[in-house]
């Protein structure tokens, strides 16, 4: 009804409910690649039967790179896996380059 004809970025903070929200966003996921931020709460994931490690593995089903963001050093930090205590928020992309470009950082 608002005739959106494309999706940039996608904001996931839902305490334990991630994998809920990419098994009903993998359409939106799918066909527009958004920028995604989104925490991987560790203790919340569990408490709802997931873990960081599974929310990590269904992203990268999709063929994303996630960084943790240092804004005051302009830096784009690399994730190799998921977190296994507290619950950073990563910056998702298909695309790091063009991320990196964007927020004026530098891929470390």
């Amino acid at each position: 009804s608002h005739d959106i004809q494309t999706v940039d970025l996608l904001k996931i903070d839902v305490e334990g409910a991630e994998l809920l929200v990419l098994d009903g966003a993998r359409g939106v996921i799918e066909s527009h690649h958004p920028t995604i931020l989104c925490e991987f709460n560790h203790l919340a994931l569990e408490q709802l039967g997931g873990s960081s490690g599974e929310l990590w593995n269904e992203w990268m089903s999709y063929k994303y790179c996630f960084f943790e963001y240092n804004h005051r050093a302009r830096v784009l930090i690399r994730c190799k896996s998921a977190p296994q205590k507290g619950s950073p928020t990563y910056i998702g992309t298909v695309n790091p380059d063009r991320l990196a470009r964007h927020l004026g950082a530098r891929i470390v």
